[in-house]
Formats: C-alpha cells, sequence, structure tokens
C-alpha cells in the first residue's frame, strides 16, 4: 500500500474527521475573551465632580467635568492595579487602611442594636459613670471685672463643667463628706469652694445616664459582633500560613 494510499485511509477515520473538523470551526465557536471594563459608579463620579467644584471657584464647565470624570477613571485604574498587584502586603499604611474600610463596612451591614431597660441598667452597674457636684463658690480677690460674683452656688454639675466655668483645673472630686478647696482661676482670682456630691435618686441618674449607657451598649455590641464576624470569615480559610 503507498503512502497516499495509507494517508487517505486515516483521513476516512472517524476520530481524525473529527480534529479536523474541530481545528476547522474553531475561530467560528472559540469563547471571546470577556471584556475588561473600567468602571465608575455613580458616587464615585458625584465625589469627583465635588472635588473639582471645590478645588477652584471658577465656574463649572464641560472641560472641568471632564477633567474631573478623567482623574476619577485614573484612581480607579490605580487602586485596580494596586489590588491586583497586593500592594498592601509591602505598605503597612494601604493594608490598614484597606482593614479598617473593611471594618466600616462590616459595621455598616449590622443591624443596629437597641438594648433594653435591663440591659442598660445592668450596663451602669458595671461601667463607673462620673457623678454630679454642688458647690458653694466664694471669689476672695479679684474685681467685677473677672466675670465672676463674689458668691455663688451650683447644683447638679460635673466637675470638668464646673471647672470650665470657674476657669479652674483639677478641683477634687467630694465623696461621702463635702470636699473644700482653694484655687486660683487664670485670672489671678482666689476661690474658695466646697463640694458636695449632688444627690438624685436612682430614676433620676438612670436618666441622666442613658443617652451615655445607650451609646456604650451600642459601641460595644458592635464591637463584639465584628470580632464575631472576622472569627467567622477567618475560618473559611483552608489554611494560613506565615514566612
Amino acid at each position: 500500500m503507498s503512502a497516499w494510499s495509507r494517508v487517505a485511509g486515516w483521513a476516512r477515520h472517524p476520530s481524525v474527521l473529527m480534529c479536523v473538523l474541530g481545528l476547522a470551526l474553531y475561530p467560528f465557536v472559540r469563547e471571546e475573551k470577556p471584556a475588561r471594563v473600567l468602571r465608575l459608579s455613580a458616587e464615585q463620579l458625584d465625589r469627583a465632580l465635588a472635588r473639582e467644584r471645590n478645588r477652584s471657584d471658577a465656574p463649572e464647565t464641560a472641560e472641568s467635568q471632564a477633567r474631573a470624570r478623567e482623574d476619577a477613571l485614573d484612581e480607579e485604574a490605580l487602586a485596580e492595579l494596586a489590588m491586583e498587584e497586593e500592594l498592601h502586603r509591602s505598605d503597612d499604611g494601604l493594608r490598614l487602611a484597606l482593614a479598617q474600610a473593611a471594618r466600616r463596612e462590616l459595621v455598616r451591614r449590622m443591624p443596629p442594636p437597641t438594648p433594653t431597660d435591663a440591659e442598660l441598667h445592668a450596663l451602669a452597674a458595671e461601667v463607673p459613670l462620673e457623678s454630679l457636684v454642688d458647690a458653694d463658690v466664694v471669689s476672695k480677690t479679684g474685681t467685677p471685672s473677672n466675670g465672676l460674683p463674689s458668691r455663688e452656688h451650683f447644683e447638679g454639675m460635673t466637675l470638668a463643667s464646673l471647672e470650665e466655668h470657674l476657669g479652674v483645673r483639677h478641683l477634687p472630686m467630694p465623696t461621702d463628706a463635702p470636699r473644700e478647696a482653694s484655687v486660683t482661676n487664670a485670672h489671678g482670682v482666689e476661690i474658695a469652694l466646697t463640694l458636695t456630691v449632688h444627690r438624685e435618686s436612682p430614676e433620676e441618674r438612670f436618666a441622666r445616664l442613658r443617652p451615655e449607657l445607650e451609646r456604650r451598649f451600642v459601641q460595644e455590641t458592635l464591637a463584639a459582633r465584628t470580632r464575631a464576624a472576622l472569627r467567622d470569615r477567618r475560618a473559611r480559610y483552608d489554611r494560613t500560613e506565615l514566612p
């Protein structure tokens, strides 16, 4: 059998025909490579246009809008490059910024906690919060121009707000017994004080502390939920690797 006869025999073989047909059809049936799209969100574009408006007092024009769009596209391309090249692995500042942004996103997705009165009462028993004070104040020296009357009485003030009002610092916090102090304010006025703890009922104290207790409850609850979310996310990895 001649070589051409053998070739002709192979060409009639079904498997050879399939290969030849596949090669012939490949240019027509091959999958197109998906297009890479550099895309800005509406929020990104709005921020870019706002930055351009704040950059100059000149009237906004089509050219300035185009410049803002181009700058935003440059930023997006560079941000994608940073992620593709994993630049955060060599830049601690960038990694910290990404981690903080991700943490904020985790918190944003969480429903805001709503504490009950029982939970707030339990928190009030655990968290030391500042008591209010009453004060009898006598200005021993100075003139009316210093803005302080010779005698004043204050009730239900925080120690910090009393210090700010009198222009002094480091007043002692009274406990069971009254505390006396003599200080000189920024105007050179010598002041004598008698400080006592402001008496308030448990209901009044709870009502006064409620905003702070609610703030702390939300803060602590979100922190605990964030830690749990991070543990869950880390658990998705099959293993960790260290150098």
